[in-house]
C-alpha cells in the first residue's frame, strides 16, 4: 500500500505544480498561510421549478500539508482576486490530502 500512496501523491505534487496558482489563505483568525490552490472555475447551475440559477461559486482545492484546516468564512487571496469559503471543507480525495473548499467571489 506503500508504494501506491508514494505513487499518488507524486501525482498530486505533480498535478499542483503544473495546474497550482500561489494563494494565501487568510482564516477569520487572520494569520496567512501561504499555500497553492487549484480552483474549478465552472459555474455552478441550479434548478428551481423551470427556471434555471447560475451561481457565481467556485470549488477551490487546497493540500492539508499546505493548509492544516481551512474553514469556512476563511478567504483565498490571489492575483488580485479574493473568495470566501461559503460552506465547510471536505476531504474527498482516496489519500485525505486535500481539502475542497465552495467559495464565493468577495
Amino acid at each position: 500500500m506503500r508504494a501506491f500512496d508514494s505513487a499518488v501523491s507524486r501525482l498530486l505534487d505533480r498535478t499542483y505544480r503544473t495546474f497550482g496558482q500561489a494563494a494565501i489563505y487568510v482564516p477569520p483568525s487572520g494569520n496567512p498561510i501561504s499555500c497553492t490552490i487549484i480552483i474549478d472555475a465552472a459555474d455552478d447551475i441550479a434548478g428551481i421549478g423551470e427556471m434555471s440559477l447560475i451561481g457565481a461559486q467556485r470549488k477551490v482545492e487546497v493540500r492539508k500539508s499546505e493548509v492544516d484546516a481551512p474553514v469556512k468564512g476563511g478567504e483565498f487571496v490571489f492575483d488580485g482576486q479574493t473568495l470566501r469559503i461559503v460552506a465547510a471543507p471536505h476531504v474527498t480525495d482516496p489519500l485525505s490530502a486535500v481539502w475542497s473548499c465552495l467559495c464565493s467571489p468577495v
